[in-house]
């Protein structure tokens, strides 16, 4: 299992508001938190450079309109 795998990835009803969600950092294993994960969404500089695996870094943005809409 890769650093970014989770055993159980689907943990909530799609039914019900989120109880829990896992947390995943880079370098770090994942960590299951309570309650919904904040909104966000990650830019890709589609110019930008590739690690040895083809994948891009990306910036975090969080999305501060859904997470009031949310609440």
């Amino acid at each position: 299992m890769s650093d970014f795998e989770v055993p159980q990835p689907i943990i909530c009803s799609p039914y019900q508001e989120p109880q829990a969600h896992c947390f995943i950092q880079e370098g770090e294993q994942p960590e299951m938190r309570e309650g919904r994960r904040p909104a966000t969404y990650f830019y890709r500089d589609p110019k930008g450079p590739a690690d040895k695996q083809g994948r891009t870094g990306g910036i975090a943005v969080p999305l501060p309109l859904v997470n009031t809409i949310r609440d």
